[in-house]
């Protein structure tokens, strides 16, 4: 379960990505996100995004956009 800080992280992210990305907002309208620093970076299985909290950490606004929309676009794509 996320935190508040990370729940709130979590949407702007996602509405930055919604503002450079508008497509992808049917992609992520159901989407679950998933904290889990066990995993490093990001990844997907299609259903959900698990991402590091402590790998966000060192991202800027753009990095961590990029990389939400990254792992948007495997889902979109069915990769």
């Amino acid at each position: 379960m996320l935190t508040k800080e990370q729940k709130e992280e979590v949407e702007y992210v996602r509405d930055c990505v919604l503002a450079k990305f508008p497509l992808l907002g049917i992609t992520m309208s159901q989407l679950k996100t998933i904290a889990d620093d066990a995993i490093g970076t990001a990844a997907t299985d299609g259903t959900k995004i698990t991402y590091s909290p402590k790998f966000f950490s060192e991202l800027s606004d753009d990095e961590k956009t990029f990389t939400y929309a990254h792992e948007l676009l495997h889902i979109a794509f069915d990769h």
